[in-house]
């Protein structure tokens, strides 16, 4: 499978983010010579609000990229668009030294964090070949922003004046502000498009409940569980998923209950190993998802079926074509050995029953 085009909307995203932090950062400083004519600002006091800036942002930028490894870039970075763009045109509105002090300690607070957490999602939507170029092209970028604010903001100034020029420049971050809330509220696609990307599944532990549990049935003696997020992480989205990398499983119909707070999505399961016939091996019959929502954008269940006998067929056919990835035949043989793997027992000895919460 080949990865998805909309990480370059990503980059995109990321790259007019960074640009518009320096712009918005520099753009006081053109500003400065009829701000301080209009307020009755010294030469020192105009420091101390350039040295506001300063110090509030050195104080939060390593707490919000923390709070970013924490709760997530995409939540993080919202705040951080919508703080950085009220304070912005809050600027405008300065009557006093103190006042744009304040302003401006606040406007580096909710701008602190940015770039910690730019590069952070690059890093989780990228390919590992692709970081470098994307962040060092994001870098080039934002010394161009600078570089082009002081004309813009000069223009402005005289076109506006400097208190609805800061205005101006608070409504550029409206749409990248929006379309943060619009990825904050979708989780699922974002994680299923670091999937199409990496073919690591462990990053969508993260979408459920320290305590949700997640389990499916693999025939008359055998079923998985995997309880709390740290066993989904490692058994269910880690070693159940090993070899499979290029399997791509797409959604065909998602049933939603909203009184219940339930969905259920069908879904097929293809290899992108083809038959000499170019036609992708697939696992026929019905799979599916059954997801409980237990709100913040998170699940608290989840039960997966399948067909087991056909799954077991398909593995088969590939096995005498040839097209078994290795890590597919590592794990066959594992499962051939008899031991039993980690998060698998015996039907009804599961520490959770895969009716249980139903």
């Amino acid at each position: 499978m080949k990865p998805s085009r909309a990480r370059y909307g990503v980059v995109g995203l990321a790259i007019g983010l960074a640009v518009l932090s320096y712009v918005q950062r520099v753009a006081i400083s053109q500003a400065a010579g009829p701000i301080s004519h209009d307020l009755n600002l010294s030469k020192a006091q105009m420091g101390f609000v350039f040295g506001a800036f300063g110090l509030s942002y050195a104080l939060f930028e390593i707490p919000i990229g923390l709070l970013g490894d924490r709760i997530g870039v995409r939540r993080v970075l919202l705040q951080i668009v919508t703080a950085w763009s009220i304070f912005t045109a809050l600027t405008g509105a300065a009557w006093n030294a103190a006042s744009l002090c304040v302003i401006r300690f606040l406007f580096g607070a909710g701008e602190a964090g940015c770039f910690p957490n730019l590069i952070r999602m690059l890093s989780v939507w990228l390919p590992a070949r692709e970081r470098v170029t994307a962040q060092a092209l994001m870098w080039a970028c934002t010394r161009w922003g600078g570089a082009a604010t002081p004309p813009l903001v000069l223009i402005c100034v005289r076109i506006f004046g400097w208190r609805w020029a800061f205005v101006a420049f608070a409504t550029l971050a409206i749409t990248p502000a929006t379309t943060f809330s619009v990825a904050a509220t979708i989780p699922l696609a974002a994680s299923l498009l670091f999937v199409a990307q990496r073919f690591d599944w462990t990053p969508m532990a993260d979408m459920y409940t320290d305590d949700a549990t997640y389990g499916w049935n693999v025939g008359p003696n055998d079923e998985f569980m995997a309880v709390g997020r740290n066993e989904i992480r490692e058994y269910a989205l880690g070693y159940e998923m090993e070899g499979l990398g290029g399997w791509t499983y797409p959604y065909q119909r998602v049933l939603i209950d909203e009184a219940q707070g339930e969905i259920l999505g069908l879904w097929k399961q293809v290899a992108d190993a083809t038959r000499e016939d170019g036609s992708h091996f697939e696992i026929a019959g019905l799979g599916g998802s059954w997801f409980r929502y237990a709100g913040d954008y998170r699940w608290s269940w989840q039960r997966d079926f399948f067909d087991v006998g056909n799954a077991t067929a398909t593995y088969f056919e590939m096995i005498k074509a040839g097209a078994l990835t290795p890590g597919m035949q590592k794990r066959l043989e594992k499962a051939a050995s008899g031991e039993r793997q980690p998060g698998h027992y015996r039907v009804g000895g599961a520490p959770v029953g895969l009716w249980e919460g139903v």
